[in-house]
């Protein structure tokens, strides 16, 4: 199950300002999403400090795509589901995330992100969100210029976590919101 402690203001402004840690680069075309229990969401929100994500599974690939686009210096977002209802209620910028492997092949992942943002209601339903498609659909949409049929996420796809398209409403996407150096 997963929990998370720690949090954030979602009243802030959200788009980052010029010298904001969260202003480093672009955003990734893609996105992790999860889901979190509506008290653990809650107390997240009413704490200060970083926030912190805490997983029992294995968030291995995401560790690895997560180090990948941070090498390539693109941002990370993270949406959170909230359960019950599973409706999309925050998004946040992952600043990192740690898997360690227990005895038993038991694993804790914590991921650290940045304030969460509160997610307009226009985009709440769970459909709004599309999985992110296959290595091969993309070299294909890249090299034959085909924008294939996307699926939208269900909740099937999203426990422990999913790959998602990165939605339009996370500032910094589109090309003129990417900060210049």
């Amino acid at each position: 199950m997963a929990s998370m402690s720690d949090s954030a203001s979602d009243t802030e402004d959200p788009m980052p300002s010029e010298g904001d840690s969260e202003h480093r680069g672009g955003v990734a075309p893609w996105c992790l999403a999860t889901v979190v229990a509506d008290k653990a969401l809650a107390a997240l929100l009413e704490s200060g400090g970083t926030p912190r994500f805490k997983d029992d599974a294995p968030w291995l690939l995401a560790k690895t795509e997560f180090e990948r686009a941070a090498a390539a210096n693109l941002r990370v977002p993270l949406l959170l589901l909230e359960d019950p209802g599973l409706a999309w209620r925050y998004w946040c910028l992952i600043d990192s995330i740690d898997v360690l492997e227990l005895s038993g092949k038991r694993f804790a992942s914590e991921v650290t992100m940045t304030a969460l943002r509160e997610i307009t209601p226009l985009f709440r339903e769970l459909d709004s969100v599309l999985l992110r498609p296959d290595g091969l659909q993309i070299a294909r949409e890249a090299r034959e210029g085909v924008r294939m049929l996307r699926h939208p996420v269900t909740e099937a796809y999203v426990r422990p976590y999913a790959f998602c398209e990165t939605p339009g409403f996370i500032p910094g996407l589109t090309a003129w919101q990417v900060p210049q150096d």
